[in-house]
């Protein structure tokens, strides 16, 4: 479990390349808590990155990647808004090569709606699918279709949540636990198939 994130980052630098990861301000790691993920992409050869945490536990002044210590909320548009305060944050979200998430809890769909508003790729790996860590939700509760009722059901809703002509991917990771990676290559208009109940 400790290696999780070395394999995802593997699996990142292999599905993306290094140089594509590298492009702009690099991989945006959303709620990457310890900035693991971005090391584990540095160790790699990836050249920039991300971290996005509300509370980032990592000290911003040894590490080699930038550390934006703010939530990832909707869209993002709070983070891309343009005003002095806001200017570096700006730059460094809408420039991402790839929005990233391991187990990145309550950001998961936010993740993949700030990737639609940017044009950017995504890659996220749920976990957490309880409604309280989405109490923002206007979704009614239905024990048969509400996607915080079950992961695969929450698996499912975000992977519907592609828009018509565009295609998520799903594989899973060599790790034991929810290993299940959606994924965005690129923005070419593609059929949406889904491989969600494939092993």
């Amino acid at each position: 479990r400790k290696d999780r994130h070395r394999v995802f980052a593997k699996w990142l630098v292999q599905k993306f390349g290094v140089e594509g990861l590298s492009s702009g301000s690099g991989v945006l790691d959303v709620a990457g808590g310890k900035g693991e993920l971005c090391q584990a992409l540095f160790d790699l050869g990836v050249k920039n990155a991300t971290l996005l945490d509300p509370d980032p536990r990592c000290d911003a002044e040894t590490v080699p990647f930038q550390v934006i210590g703010r939530p990832l909320i909707g869209d993002g548009s709070d983070l891309t808004t343009d005003t002095k305060d806001n200017e570096r944050v700006g730059q460094l979200v809408r420039s991402c090569s790839l929005i990233a998430g391991l187990h990145p809890d309550g950001a998961t769909e936010a993740i993949i709606d700030t990737s639609l508003r940017l044009g950017v790729p995504f890659a996220i790996l749920p976990c957490c699918f309880s409604r309280k860590l989405f109490p923002k939700t206007d979704r009614p509760i239905d024990t048969n279709t509400d996607p915080h009722q079950s992961y695969s059901l929450f698996c499912h809703y975000l992977f519907e949540k592609a828009p018509i002509g565009m295609r998520f991917q799903v594989e899973n990771l060599p790790f034991q636990g929810r290993n299940k990676v959606i994924y965005l290559s690129s923005f070419s208009c593609l059929p949406i198939e889904s491989s969600l109940n494939s092993t």
